[in-house]
């Protein structure tokens, strides 16, 4: 055992004393640098073309000229209703919605001594005149409680589930106003409020599987907890398809893909560090010690996969101070808050990030163990490394096209297993694709890779 440890340590004073080593941290580094940069340009990109995009207020001018033009049915009242919005400023907000509630009408046909409808119409206002008197009388006062009021009693007239007019309710109990125009991306709680909403109505019409009412039932429940809690930011919003708010977390949450690059430079230290020994003819001063050669096989082996969850490491360390430097630190204690057997489980938004970073971790485990199988059958470190490197860039490429063609046994290589996390969430390239299959694929892999470079490396001549 401690000749074992003695030549691990040789072997990290040998390979820390080489340039190209030091070089490749540096590159960590500096790939750290350029990602995060990149991050803060594309989420200021993002932030000005929300703030140029987004209007207030509609153009009534050229609604209403548009409603003159075109001369449908009930254009007129539309025309009247453009007016009464341009009049009193009504924006992109509740008032707007509630102008088209109070001008909604409704068009019957005249019918012949046959019954069949003839050309005539008449075109009425939905609600009587002191309905409508009641409703524009809210919009000038700009009274959104009264709004909300109203909208409960109507549907309370209408029997209809408390589900469908929660928001109102909730949002008088919980003094929320609606928001002055559309809701940005930074006010969560409209947010929260309008995705409870839209789930509390979806279950309560109840067209759905069981499976997607679950789901909503979840979404109702996590957002409420976030409500009461005044959760603004949860680090688990930033693994869907949504648009949360632009901030700290779409660099740390995007940051673990880049360590598919860190399993590449790995793989240029590990198809070099067998490959030079025998090219440079340095093998023989190991093997004049009376050490076996799988020793010295593991010996670098270990000291591949060490550097390489150092440079892990480091990138994550990195990516976390200059995403503070570049973003700020307001959201950075940000926890990442799931469902799980319908329990709330909230747990630290960095520890999330730091598991993802070890999930993604098996891609430089792999490219260390492929590195050491080539480069056990050749003496050319070039050789060794380029084949290395090719193959894990082609891998992702491979599987994507024999997914693509429904070639199904695909599954069973090396690189259709390495995501796991997209597998555990059911997002891989091939149906029923459990992590446990992952798993074992890899692990055969890893085994095979594993005797070829023993295999190759204590047979190879001298």
């Amino acid at each position: 055992m401690i000749k074992m440890f003695r030549l691990i340590e040789n072997e990290f004073i040998k390979s820390y004393k080489k340039l190209s080593t030091i070089i490749l941290f540096v590159m960590v580094f500096v790939i750290c640098i350029g990602f995060t940069a990149l991050m803060f340009f594309n989420v200021e990109q993002e932030k000005q073309w929300l703030g140029d995009t987004v209007i207030e207020q509609p153009d009534y001018d050229q609604l209403i000229s548009d409603a003159e033009l075109e001369k449908y049915t009930g254009y007129e009242l539309k025309i009247e209703m453009f007016e009464y919005m341009k009049k009193h400023n009504v924006m992109w907000n509740w008032r707007y919605e509630a102008c088209e509630e109070a001008f909604s009408y409704e068009t019957s046909y005249a019918t012949d001594e046959d019954g069949n409808f003839t050309d005539e119409k008449t075109v009425v206002y939905t609600y009587d005149e002191a309905t409508r008197k009641e409703m524009l009388s809210i919009i000038e006062k700009n009274d959104w409680k009264a709004y909300c009021q109203y909208m409960i009693d109507s549907y309370k007239k209408m029997d209809t589930p408390e589900d469908l007019y929660w928001e109102y309710q909730y949002r008088i109990d919980n003094n929320i106003p609606f928001p002055d125009g559309f809701i940005t991306n930074e006010d969560y709680k409209n947010i929260l409020i309008t995705d409870i909403a839209d789930a509390k109505e979806m279950i309560a019409i109840g067209t759905i599987s069981k499976e997607e009412a679950e789901a909503y039932k979840n979404s109702v429940k996590l957002g409420l907890y976030r409500l009461e809690n005044n959760i603004a930011v949860n680090v688990a919003d930033y693994s869907t398809e949504e648009m949360p708010a632009l901030n700290i977390w779409v660099c740390l949450t995007n940051s673990p893909m880049i360590i598919s690059f860190i399993g590449l430079l790995v793989a240029v230290l590990a198809g070099s560090i067998i490959a030079n020994e025998f090219s440079q003819g340095t093998i023989k001063f190991l093997l004049i010690n009376p050490v076996k050669r799988w020793k010295i096989l593991v010996s670098k082996y270990i000291t591949c996969i060490v550097t390489g969850y150092g440079f892990i490491l480091i990138f994550y360390v990195s990516t976390i101070l200059l995403s503070m430097l570049f973003f700020g630190t307001s959201d950075i204690g940000a926890d990442y808050i799931k469902i799980v057997n319908n329990e709330i489980v909230t747990t630290s938004g960095l520890g999330y990030i730091f598991k993802l970073f070890m999930l993604k971790s098996i891609d430089v485990v792999v490219s260390v163990t492929l590195a050491f199988a080539v480069s056990s059958l050749t003496k050319s470190s070039g050789l060794a490394t380029g084949l290395s490197v090719f193959s894990l860039l082609s891998g992702s490429a491979i599987v994507q096209l024999l997914a693509t063609f429904k070639q199904d046994w695909g599954r069973y290589l090396i690189w259709s297993n390495t995501d796991l996390k997209a597998i555990a969430e059911g997002n891989s390239y091939y149906p029923n694709h459990s992590l446990g299959f992952a798993i074992i694929v890899i692990l055969v892999h890893m085994l095979v890779f594993g005797l070829v470079a023993w295999d190759g490396f204590t047979k190879k001549e001298v």
